[in-house]
């Protein structure tokens, strides 16, 4: 699924998978074998995919993911799986969104509008291979961290910490 020198935790930037995720909370990356990772529209995992690029592979317009670049992660919901030969499939869907990851084909667009299809039976199933792991942890964006140093107590909000910080003091 994953190589183990990638990054462990992520930002939220976007709406999509409000109310589960909001913009600013981090996300800590875990790993779980293809087979065990649970789905469905609510309880399913979290998984955090490469980016849009397998997107693009697969003719999904760029329209689609227009606001990230293509090696963002995504980080949406597993909301349906399916094994092919040896290799595991993941359908999956922001929270917040009407449409499942790449079934909406563009048709036609201008400068006043944006015509869409939505396609249910051409839906993109993305491979394990492009799953960088699942959100095994959220710390909110609104949380305060109890931080002591020289003895002194002290509230830090969670957006003033970097990744390493936060490694560091949940390995405390």
């Amino acid at each position: 699924m994953s190589t183990n020198n990638q990054q462990k935790f992520f930002k939220i930037s976007s709406n999509s998978m409000y109310p589960a995720l909001r913009i600013g909370d981090v996300v800590i990356l875990g790993q779980k074998m293809p087979e065990e990772i649970k789905v469905g529209d609510k309880n399913g995992d979290i998984l955090i995919l490469r980016g849009p690029q397998y997107f693009y592979n697969k003719g999904i317009d760029g329209m689609m993911f227009k606001y990230i670049s293509s090696d963002t992660p995504i980080i949406h919901r597993a909301i349906e799986k399916k094994k092919i030969n040896e290799n595991w499939f993941f359908k999956t869907k922001g929270d917040n969104n009407w449409f499942p990851d790449g079934s909406i084909m563009i048709k036609e667009k201008t400068n006043e509008y944006i015509f869409g299809e939505y396609n249910f039976t051409r839906t993109i199933y993305i491979p394990d291979s492009e799953v960088l792991g699942v959100v095994i942890k959220v710390i909110p964006s609104r949380s305060k961290i109890i931080h002591s140093r020289n003895h002194y107590n002290s509230e830090i909000d969670i957006n003033m910490f970097d990744k390493m910080e936060i490694k560091a003091y949940l390995k405390k």
